[in-house]
């Protein structure tokens, strides 16, 4: 995730996504890590923040260096609702982008001040070529 005071919202993990052969329903999902429910914790009372993760999935411009435009995600600010999102990749011919936002908090846990890491989890109805490019 992105650091809370810079302007820089992208999280580290841009993936950019193309159908293999034909056109596919694409779901990705974001995962926060918790200790919550660990047994036996020395102290109940610890606890763990969601952070702020948002998604957007676009349709990216022939040369790749822009969207042009979005298909799918949202913003859900750190509620401890679904974080589940749904596209609809059309296109086969076209490459997409799959782009993590942290527009507030970042995850954190009691136990420490650091940063916590968040996965993001895809699955499609179609085979697709996935590769993480650099935010």
């Amino acid at each position: 995730p992105a650091e809370r005071k810079t302007a820089r919202r992208v999280c580290a993990s841009v993936l950019t996504v193309r159908p293999a052969e034909r056109a596919a329903t694409l779901m990705v999902m974001a995962l926060q890590p918790t200790k919550r429910g660990a047994w036996c914790r020395a102290d109940r009372k610890k606890s763990y923040r969601l952070g702020d993760v948002s998604l957007l999935i676009g349709r990216l411009t022939d040369d790749g260096s822009a969207i042009a435009s979005l298909v799918g995600g949202g913003l859900r600010g750190a509620d401890r609702g679904e974080r589940t999102w749904v596209a609809r990749l059309d296109d086969p011919s076209a490459s997409y982008v799959v782009v993590p936002l942290c527009l507030g908090n970042n995850p954190t846990a009691a136990e420490s001040t650091a940063r916590q890491p968040f996965s993001l989890r895809l699955w499609s109805s179609e085979p697709l070529r996935v590769s993480k490019v650099s935010s």
